[in-house]
């Protein structure tokens, strides 16, 4: 449970460090109990339930929000039929330049994220090898156009059939079906993060660009899973 407490000034006094900072009357909000309380040690876990309400701790209750509000600050309520009061953040709704500020903020971060993913992936994929695989490429095709020959194999050829055990032609096959396949990624990389991009872009409100973060999320799960299988 969620805890908040109206400050006194024989509280800050008698609890100087966890409330030295706060004003009295002030309300301030604590995830859990303190462990030490009114120089009394081992209150969390020990303080029973009702000296925990005589000691003025109430649940705060923090209500459900839209993407056009948010929590504003702590009031005080009067419980129903009996029950303990209680402490409850207010809900504010933002201003129509809030909203459209809050707008703009998400749909920037989540096109960079985009960005970022797509970098992080192509790092897992090639690292700083890019050059390496572009030789090796490049080789492989002039080495299956000259019609797989015996002599003057290509050094990324050779040096892969040597590795792996492989035929050179095995291997110059195998280095051009790997080539084929990361410029797959890279097409579907592209061609779906500039469609979602320009979706972020026009989207009208929050859930809509969280519709695009989630098919980005999906896509990319799913492309990994084909590169690693």
């Amino acid at each position: 449970m969620i805890y908040a407490i109206k400050i006194t000034q024989i509280d800050k006094n008698l609890n100087p460090k966890l409330l030295g900072n706060n004003s009295v009357d002030e309300i301030v909000k604590l995830n859990q109990l303190p462990k030490i309380w009114n120089n009394t040690a081992g209150y969390r876990g020990s303080a029973s339930e009702e000296q925990i309400y005589n000691d003025r701790f109430l649940e705060l209750r923090i209500p459900t929000i839209t993407d056009t509000q948010k929590l504003g600050n702590i009031l005080y309520f009067e419980g129903d039929r009996g029950s303990n009061p209680y402490y409850q953040y207010d809900v504010v709704d933002f201003t129509q330049e809030e909203i459209e500020s809050n707008l703009e903020n998400y749909k920037l971060e989540i096109i960079l994220k985009f960005e970022s993913d797509t970098d992080q992936l192509i790092r897992s994929i090639v690292g700083e090898r890019s050059n390496e695989y572009q030789i090796a490429e490049a080789e492989g095709r002039e080495f299956k156009a000259n019609g797989y020959p015996e002599d003057n194999v290509p050094h990324s050829v050779s040096s892969d059939a040597i590795a792996n055990e492989y035929s050179n032609r095995e291997a110059c096959d195998l280095i051009l079906l790997m080539a084929e396949n990361w410029r797959g990624v890279q097409v579907a990389l592209r061609s779906n993060r500039l469609l979602l991009k320009a979706q972020v872009k026009k989207a009208a409100n929050i859930s809509e660009v969280d519709k695009a973060n989630e098919s980005w999320n999906s896509f990319m799960t799913y492309l990994k899973t084909q590169i690693t299988d």
